[in-house]
């Protein structure tokens, strides 16, 4: 049987290294990653919109986020997480641009894609999609080593807060869009279109 390749990555994410990733790459990532779901993108994005970069109390410059709502566990030392596993990024679309092209995001980490208005920022920036494996949040919980940080927690929950992770290892994830354009989602869905059409 076929080794499988798997690329190595060290977060935060230069241009360069992202551009040598194609669509279906393997990758695991050591480094940082932020949990970043739909409250704080809209907050976010609402700030960016009104000139109020100053009222952002993170830097996302350069960063992977990642689209979760973990189960978090407060412990004498601070926080732990219990479990991680990907939410649906389409949901996204209309404010993941922004963020990309404000802070030069270089990755994101979630299921189910994103669609062409995404693909189009990741394509200018230099940024890919990383797609979480059906199933895999027990191991993937495995390669959270510490939580470095939270923002936003009052106000946002625990699901909807901000959280700064250092991981080890964490992955496996598929390159489901890369930074030249390839969106495995939008091709998968134009062939089942194709292949209706001809009555197939």
């Amino acid at each position: 049987m076929e080794e499988l390749n798997i690329v190595k990555l060290q977060t935060p994410l230069t241009a360069e290294c992202v551009r040598q990733l194609k669509a279906g790459d393997i990758v695991t990532l050591d480094g940082d990653v932020f949990i970043f779901r739909d409250r704080p993108h809209r907050q976010v994005y609402d700030y960016l919109q009104n000139g109020q970069q100053q009222q952002i109390p993170f830097d996302l410059t350069g960063q992977v986020i990642f689209h979760t709502g973990p189960i978090m566990e407060k412990t004498a030392d601070g926080w732990k997480v219990v479990i991680v596993g990907s939410t649906t990024s389409i949901k996204l679309e209309a404010l993941e641009p922004t963020i990309i092209r404000h802070y030069k995001t270089r990755g994101v980490i979630g299921k189910g894609g994103m669609g062409p208005d995404t693909t189009e920022a990741m394509k200018e920036v230099g940024c890919v999609y990383f797609a979480q494996v059906g199933g895999a949040a027990a191991l993937l919980t495995e390669g959270v080593k510490e939580v470095v940080e939270v923002f936003w927690l009052e106000e946002n929950s625990i699901t909807e807060a901000v959280w700064h992770l250092k991981v080890k290892d964490f992955g496996p994830f598929i390159v489901a869009i890369d930074s030249h354009g390839r969106n495995l989602y939008i091709e998968n869905e134009n062939k089942v279109k194709k292949k209706l059409l001809e009555g197939v």
